[in-house]
């Protein structure tokens, strides 16, 4: 991965433990470092998720189309909606209630949870949601100019 421009990193303090996560905004992705600790060794290290644009966009709109501002929505109920929108039960051809209990730690984590989770914390950023315990958010944008463009 190219060396990444510290000018254009934006800081977010305490998301989920971590001392300290960066957000890196390129032209069609964002990239997500957070600064991690090993349990085994205690060692520190840094790990960076690609998240792209489109998908974040796409989750954004998820969110506008389904969710009121201000109310609290659960992890079940975002899962449920985005699993229809991208279609991602057929597409592995199971039932969708297979599929949620896979997304919360089968199989399919890494190719349809994680872009899931880390669009929210982008969108978080932004303040187009607060994110909170267990995956639940509350909207709190109708608008985000940084999500629309």
């Amino acid at each position: 991965m190219e060396k990444l421009n510290e000018d254009n990193v934006i800081n977010v303090i305490g998301w989920k433990g971590k001392s300290e996560t960066n957000l890196f905004e390129r032209k069609n992705v964002y990239i997500v470092r957070e600064y991690r600790k090993s349990k085994e060794t205690g060692e520190n290290y840094t790990n960076e998720t690609e998240v792209s644009k489109a998908i974040v966009k796409e989750l954004w709109n998820m969110i506008l189309k389904n969710c009121v501002l201000g109310e609290e929505y659960k992890y079940r109920f975002l899962v449920s909606r985005w699993i229809d929108l991208k279609g991602i039960d057929k597409k592995y051809n199971v039932s969708k209630e297979i599929m949620m209990e896979m997304f919360n730690g089968g199989g399919y984590r890494k190719l349809e949870y994680f872009p899931f989770y880390y669009s929210l914390k982008v969108i978080e950023k932004f303040q187009g949601i607060t994110y909170f315990g267990r995956g639940g958010i509350i909207r709190m944008l109708d608008y985000c100019e940084e999500l629309e463009r």
